[in-house]
């Protein structure tokens, strides 16, 4: 009877343990520590990205080989950790390349469920080629992409390496950075296909947009994502020889490939001190950054401008000082309104750890997450970096990354929460944008017919068309005929608009979609105010037109 009663006992009291441990305690359900090594051939293994799906099953990509020769890797993890053995070949998907190394450094789930996997291969020791592969969920190529689901595509005799995939309105945008041949400096890249692997040719040129301030720009290019309005925000740094320092940067871009002129200098913002931004989040009408400032991981909110946000953390910046130095890699928001992020911090030479930051939405460290509000966890030791982060459905945080171990190891590591952490994102399976891993509606869905902006001045009436796409009509060539200019800009209450010219007219005020926020008829002067008060922050279209003609400049809300 004593041996009947004594396991439940114990299941009982484990649970207990379990149901309330500490938010930010190592989940003992994963492989019994909380802690999976995955080194499935036992060579050079490390993680880039993480995906968790709606059943909580976990896939991480990037890299295995050796120093000369290394792979694209694609891994799927049953929940408790284990290999999923539906997936490829027992859990694991390598694609040999004989003639150098693959790299992949991020993937993304597209609308029919396959997962694009993004990154570069190589051609020579000194060029390598922009590559996507498209898997199916069992693990297989899906030969209806591109050519035998891979698309590859050599810029130059240069090297080439898309960091970041975003899909969006049923197009992919590939971000990355291209070398110019036999030097080290380097523009932003961008490249637009389809759902097919087709490029785009009203992107850019060709399907093809880069970004550069002079031919000497020394850019890296770690993270992107997708501002609802229309843009893309682009993060990383810019790398100063003269000084040997490099210092955080956002790049703004059009979804038709040029840069957002009313955002920071002419589409480009750089920080004045030194670092790197790592991952960029886009929330509420603002992005979030974060990286390092040579010292210290640390987050930064930004208005559309380019500004920061003095609302977040202290005059727009988190800083958290752990160690001798820290930095995030990859950050994200639960549904809890909380931001996660993951990263490194160093302890000394050749010691690193992951390291674990919940911070509230407005920038304070929370220090029920560990105790402290940070938590650093060490796998190995040598040194550990995490490179991702992934929210579970039950409240568990994921990150992954790489562990120098058996020689090096993918590192994955699972922490308990406090319940309700689940992904966020449009829940609504007729949406253009439904996503299946969502478990939480964040009201960001939009449908065939919604209101949107192409990016070509020449259209009007832009909606989104039976394919997803966003699709516009002929209208007006737009240009600056009446010599329109706004001050101060950007502005919170009130803007003054100059004009060259006098007459009865019409003003509208556009947002990025494409809709109207503001429109009134007035004797159009040469100085005249006008109340912006009531409209949200953001970046808009002013719009005067005079009889036939209409001139048209932008602005930021703050």
């Amino acid at each position: 009877m004593m041996k009947k009663f004594l396991l439940p006992l114990v299941a009982i009291l484990f649970f207990g343990i379990n149901a309330f441990a500490q938010p930010g305690t190592l989940d003992p359900t994963f492989d019994s520590d909380g802690i999976v090594l995955v080194n499935p051939s036992n060579v050079f293994d490390n993680a880039q990205d993480v995906i968790v799906f709606s059943d909580n099953k976990i896939m991480l990509c990037g890299t295995t080989g050796t120093s000369a020769d290394f792979d694209m890797m694609v891994v799927k993890l049953n929940e408790d950790g284990s290999y999923d053995p539906a997936f490829a070949n027992n859990g694991v998907l390598t694609l040999p390349n004989t003639a150098g190394s693959d790299f992949a450094y991020d993937m993304e789930i597209l609308p029919n469920g396959n997962i694009i996997v993004v990154g570069a291969k190589s051609l020579t020791a000194a060029d390598t080629e922009i590559a996507a592969w498209v898997i199916k969920p069992d693990g297989a190529l899906d030969p209806s992409f591109a050519v035998g689901g891979i698309y590859k595509t050599n810029l130059d005799s240069g090297e080439e390496y898309i960091n970041q995939v975003l899909v969006h309105n049923n197009l992919i945008y590939l971000v990355g950075r291209k070398y110019t041949p036999g030097f080290s400096y380097t523009s932003i890249a961008v490249q637009c296909l389809d759902l097919q692997g087709n490029l785009v040719p009203s992107f850019g040129t060709n399907g093809t947009a880069y970004f550069q301030t002079s031919s000497t720009d020394e850019f890296s290019v770690n993270g992107a994502t997708i501002v609802p309005a229309g843009a893309i925000a682009i993060c990383g740094d810019k790398y100063n020889p003269n000084t040997f320092t490099s210092v955080p940067m956002i790049m703004l871009m059009t979804l038709n490939g040029g840069p957002v002129a009313a955002f920071g200098s002419n589409g480009l913002w750089l920080d004045v001190t030194g670092g790197t931004y790592y991952d960029i989040e886009y929330s509420n009408s603002k992005l979030i950054a974060v990286g390092t400032n040579n010292t210290s991981s640390f987050a930064r909110r930004h208005n559309l401008d380019g500004t920061a946000d003095a609302t977040f953390g202290t005059n727009g910046t988190f800083a958290n000082a752990v160690g001798g130095y820290s930095a995030f890699y990859d950050c994200m928001l639960g549904a809890d309104n909380n931001w996660y992020a993951c990263g490194t911090t160093s302890s000394g030479f050749m010691l690193r750890d992951f390291i674990t930051t919940r911070f509230s939405y407005d920038g304070v460290l929370d220090a029920t997450w560990g105790g402290t509000g940070t938590v650093v966890t060490s796998l190995g030791a040598s040194f550990d970096d995490a490179y991702a982060i992934g929210l579970q459905t039950a409240g568990k945080v994921v990150c992954a990354g790489l562990t120098m171990q058996n020689p090096n190891d993918m590192g994955v590591v699972r922490y308990l929460g406090a319940g309700g952490i689940l992904a966020s994102g449009c829940m609504s399976a007729t949406a253009c944008n439904y996503d299946p891993t969502a478990a939480v509606d964040d009201g960001s869905c939009y449908f065939v017919g919604d209101p949107c902006d192409d990016g070509l001045a020449s259209t009007d009436n832009d909606a989104i068309n039976a394919n997803c796409m966003c699709e516009g009509v002929s209208g007006i060539q737009e240009n600056n005929l009446f010599g329109l200019n706004i001050f101060p800009n950007p502005s919170t209450n009130e803007i003054t608009l100059t004009s060259d010219v006098v007459g009865k007219g019409t003003v509208t005020v556009l947002d990025l979609t494409g809709r109207v926020a503001l429109q009134q008829k007035m004797v159009v002067s040469s100085t005249q105010k006008i109340n912006i008060q009531e409209l949200p922050s953001g970046i808009y279209s002013l719009r005067v037109m005079i009889e036939s003609k209409q001139s048209v400049v932008s602005f930021v809300k703050l």
